[in-house]
């Protein structure tokens, strides 16, 4: 229910992956620029950005990769997004107070994206492969792990022992949002999501990536479904 949008980070994505290096970028190491991108696809970090923008310019003819404008104005995006989300919501809740239940929403949208953009995110390892559409080429996977939040489910979990979406009432409504809210705001636990990223370079050439995004979606998802329970092993 709760989806945290990507679209401000598209163009960003477009932008790092179209050029061929130049020249030889600042050394970083595969895991430290995965971990600048995790903090623009995260938390729409302009420092991270503008660092990014730094080690990539080589790579752009001494031009910016990310638009630090967009960036910083990416959660008023992000909260336009959610205005729109919390009247489709209410749209199935006939029986909630509209004045009430859409700022109740828009919190716990918010408190969900806090949640990911504060997840302690680190690059723990890289495993490095000639590229083989591109010769000469390296494909970096590095593997980061994030500290996120340990919830036991998405809002749509939550509230469904609150009853049919047709008949809740306001007061179902904000008490079960206050809860989704307290429990990404004062965790009771944390647990440990892990998620891979590929960069594309070496050889003298800066490591960059056109799918850093989808970081948002295995920090979410991560944080929201708790990791399923390995097999029993066999006796």
């Amino acid at each position: 229910m709760l989806r945290r949008t990507r679209a401000p980070l598209f163009a960003f994505a477009l932008a790092a992956f179209a050029a061929p290096a130049l020249a030889a970028p600042a050394a970083l190491t595969p895991e430290q620029v995965a971990e600048l991108y995790l903090r623009v696809a995260l938390a729409h970090d302009a420092e991270a950005g503008k660092r990014l923008n730094d080690y990539l310019k080589p790579a752009f003819d001494g031009k910016d990769a990310f638009d630090l404008a967009a960036l910083a104005a990416a959660p008023k995006t992000l909260d336009e997004s959610y205005a729109t989300f919390a009247d489709s919501v209410l749209s199935s809740l006939p029986k909630a107070d509209p004045a009430q239940a859409k700022p109740a929403i828009i919190a716990a949208m918010k408190s969900q994206a806090n949640a990911v953009a504060n997840a302690q995110c680190k690059g723990v390892s890289n495993q490095q492969r000639p590229n083989d559409v591109r010769p000469g080429q390296t494909i970096a996977t590095v593997t980061y792990r994030c500290q996120v939040p340990a919830l036991k489910g998405g809002l749509e979990q939550l509230m469904a022992d609150k009853g049919d979406p047709s008949s809740m009432s306001t007061q179902a409504l904000l008490e079960g949002f206050a809860t989704y809210r307290k429990a990404l705001e004062q965790p009771a636990a944390r647990r440990t999501v892990e998620g891979r990223i590929d960069l594309y370079g070496g050889d003298g050439q800066p490591w960059m990536t056109g799918s850093f995004a989808e970081a948002i979606d295995v920090v979410t998802d991560g944080m929201l479904n708790p990791p399923a329970a390995a097999p029993a092993s066999a006796d």
